[in-house]
């Protein structure tokens, strides 16, 4: 799976039918919560979409914040459905909770209009909030000028990091065959392929049941799931 972001589907839930390429709520919780530890944040809020994503992600970056700053409290939480079109009503009670800090965990469709939502109510310039994905291309360039500044986001991806050969090599091309550099969905996209061949190489036929018999022993060393 290119985007089975919640730890669960390849950790609790996980079995020899689906694995992942991508990193999950355990990793940018981890990440997340070790750069929030080194700000003076204590109180925080909890906010975003009512789903497994939403609470997988909110409960990565919470757990981790809570274990290397035990200092930090948690004022309460706002969970809307998916497809929210309207977020101003949710923004408007949190800022009434005067939290020192946010940590929105919403996902897909909703990050770019809750963005718009953040800049046009100044959420963003009243309390710090976190979100990942926040400062991926995906989000960013939708947003364009209506994008807030000040936003602390995790990214899957960025075409021009790391400077290596090999994401150079891999911008380069993607560039000179669509006239754009890559977004989170190209890498993705373009490792899962990878993977997905070699498998088959690996298994000596295409043949779904070979091919994960043959590969399992491999993820299941090489790409470990992390745990809380």
């Amino acid at each position: 799976m290119t985007f089975s972001k919640s730890e669960a589907i390849t950790g609790a839930k996980g079995h020899r039918y689906v694995f992942s390429m991508t990193e999950n709520t355990a990793m940018a919780g981890k990440s997340a919560a070790a750069a929030r530890a080194q700000k003076p944040f204590l109180k925080y809020w909890i906010a975003g979409d009512d789903y497994e994503y939403g609470h997988a992600i909110a409960g990565g970056v919470w757990n981790n914040l809570k274990k290397l700053n035990p200092k930090v409290e948690l004022l309460g939480q706002t969970w809307w459905k998916v497809g929210e079109p309207d977020f101003t009503p949710y923004i408007s009670s949190i800022l009434a909770a005067k939290p020192d800090a946010v940590i929105v965990a919403t996902g897909g469709a909703s990050c770019v209009p809750f963005l718009k939502a953040a800049k046009a109510t100044g959420f963003n310039e009243n309390v710090p909030f976190y979100m990942h994905t926040a400062t991926e291309l995906s989000t960013l360039q939708p947003l364009g000028l209506d994008a807030p500044e000040g936003v602390l986001g995790t990214s899957n991806y960025f075409y021009y990091f790391p400077e290596t050969p090999e994401n150079k090599a891999f911008a380069d091309e993607f560039h000179k065959a669509y006239g754009r550099y890559p977004k989170v969905g190209a890498l993705y996209g373009y490792i899962s392929a990878g993977f997905i061949v070699k498998a088959y190489e690996k298994a000596g036929k295409v043949d779904s049941a070979a091919c994960i018999s043959s590969t399992m022993p491999y993820f299941m060393v090489s790409a470990p799931i992390p745990r809380r």
